[in-house]
């Protein structure tokens, strides 16, 4: 269809998604995440699989949108500090690529 994800998430109940960008939008939105597969989200979404798909759907009718919103805001706080990479910032490019080397050395060792 011709239509925005903005515009479909925000007026859908919950984002069911295996592992895509979509469930970054829905926290953005504010929405709760069943997801199916695995992301760096996981700990955010409703883990479920075919076999539990009614659980799933009870955890979105139950979803404490206060208590997730809290924990949306402080993923993208360490999202936006300690993952993404700001392409466009040309004076701090070194300093992102050494931070950037940093943290893939550590994961190799």
């Amino acid at each position: 269809i011709d239509a925005s994800i903005h515009d479909i998430i925000e007026n859908c109940k919950a984002v069911y998604t295996i592992n895509s960008g979509v469930g970054h939008e829905a926290i953005l939105h504010g929405k709760p995440i069943v997801m199916f597969g695995s992301s760096e989200y996981d700990q955010l979404a409703i883990k479920a699989t075919i076999n539990n798909l009614d659980s799933a759907y009870e955890q979105v009718n139950n979803w404490n949108r206060n208590k997730m919103l809290f924990s949306y805001r402080k993923f993208y706080h360490w999202f936006t500090q300690d993952v993404a990479i700001d392409m466009s910032d040309s004076d701090n490019i070194d300093s992102i690529s050494e931070r950037v080397i940093g943290k893939i050395e550590s994961l190799i060792k």
